[in-house]
């Protein structure tokens, strides 16, 4: 027992504020350079580039936002097409790395507990690996820049007009995010909703509505009319893509898929009522996400379940087990579609920033929680070194690669 206690004392002295301080900005830098390394010009973005794009001259469709802000800087800032999109990525990417490790230093610095530093080491790991296999400038940065801003503004009880309106440019910039980082809105909004009284309880419960509605109405509009709305057809959209980068596009059917229903429908799984190989492999993706996402189950089901009991009310606790599994709106994602690492990258962001949010609050003495389920050994030092190791893709091997091929072995075994 002496010895894990020492063992214990020794990690949290690596875990103190002045230690973990420096450790964050060297893992900022590092994430610039990766970036600034990999992704030196356009063409290494490839359809991510292609993407911005499509702006609203073309008619009211999805995820034309950001290419509207880009044709914007192209037209007056005496930039060329490409260039400015090069800049938008670059300013995407500075933006999301100052509001995440800011957002790191200040729970370090404020709370001093090496408990949680351990945690924001092990999200900060994820985050740099995790994004490096992404092509540089991919909405999801931007998208979960806006999202810890709503959260901020919402545990911070400030201008909570805002949420709605930065969850509806959200969807603006990608109508994924409903099945993406709106859950964690929600769930915070909902949380506040059930501790506060009166008025304030009122205003929580009005913004929730508001933001709900406003973004289920503009995912429908983008999900059912978005590829009727567009004025030119998919070939001179393309043809308009090429020449407004001046470069060729290795992929057509990437770009077009993003904006046309092109590809392997969900129902082509199945066969005459019958599960094709498709199925299978993606039931086997689905294995591996929920394998590797095993020590955030561990914590999350051991934090959870104290606060649900800790509940009297039996509403309130249906409204807590309903914040703890807001998740569900990423599992569409991860059967329906390839890019498991950036699935697996939603699932990690949604659950570290719903337990930062409530540990700034200390809702229902979370932070006691915490140091209870959140130990300072060397498991969980372990597991830090697997995500940070695990994820890092050697010579530019995607996780998505590997999870492919795994899932390709295991298929041909079974069917040879």
């Amino acid at each position: 027992m002496n010895v894990f206690l020492c063992e214990s004392n020794r990690i949290k002295r690596y875990l103190s504020p002045k230690i973990v301080n420096v450790v964050v900005v060297l893992l900022g830098v590092l994430k610039l350079i990766l970036y600034g390394l990999d992704s030196l010009s356009v063409e290494n973005s490839d359809w991510q580039a292609y993407e911005l794009t499509a702006n609203y001259s073309f008619g009211f469709i999805k995820r034309a936002l950001l290419g509207t802000i880009v044709r914007f800087m192209a037209d007056n800032m005496s930039l060329g097409y490409s260039d400015s999109v090069y800049l938008f990525m670059l300013l995407e990417e500075i933006i999301f790395t100052i509001i995440m490790f800011s957002l790191a230093l200040c729970l370090v610095n404020k709370f001093k507990d090496p408990n949680l530093n351990l945690i924001v080491l092990l999200f900060l790991s994820t985050d740099i690996v995790g994004f490096y296999y992404f092509d540089w400038g991919e909405p999801d940065i931007l998208l979960m820049s806006l999202t810890v801003i709503a959260c901020i503004l919402i545990i911070r009880d400030k201008a909570l007009w805002l949420v709605p309106l930065l969850s509806a440019l959200c969807v603006l910039i990608h109508e994924g995010y409903v099945s993406m980082y709106f859950g964690l809105v929600i769930a915070l909004l909902c949380i506040k909703w059930i501790s506060e009284s009166g008025k304030n309880r009122a205003r929580f419960f009005v913004t929730m509505m508001i933001t709900g509605l406003l973004c289920t109405s503009l995912f429908l509009y983008f999900y059912l009319y978005s590829e009727k709305a567009f004025t030119i057809t998919s070939q001179e959209f393309v043809d308009y893509s090429v020449e407004a980068l001046g470069s060729t596009l290795t992929s057509e059917m990437n770009l077009l898929s993003a904006f046309w229903n092109i590809g392997t429908p969900a129902f082509a799984m199945w066969e005459n009522g019958v599960p094709t190989l498709e199925f299978w492999y993606r039931m086997i993706v689905v294995l591996f996400a929920a394998v590797l996402c095993l020590p955030l189950v561990f914590y999350k089901f051991s934090i959870w379940k104290r606060i649900i009991i800790s509940e009297k009310n039996k509403f309130n606790r249906f409204i807590y087990l309903f914040c703890a599994s807001f998740f569900i709106l990423t599992i569409p994602l991860i059967v329906l579609h390839t890019d498991e690492g950036r699935w697996f990258y939603d699932l990690v962001f949604q659950e570290f920033m719903l337990l930062f949010c409530i540990y700034i609050m200390d809702h229902k003495n979370v932070r006691s929680i915490v140091s209870n389920t959140v130990k300072c050994n060397a498991l969980n030092m372990i597991i830090l070194i697997f995500y940070c190791v695990f994820f890092i893709r050697p010579n530019k091997q995607a996780i998505d690669d590997m999870i492919a091929d795994a899932a390709s072995l295991i298929l041909h075994i079974i069917y040879s």
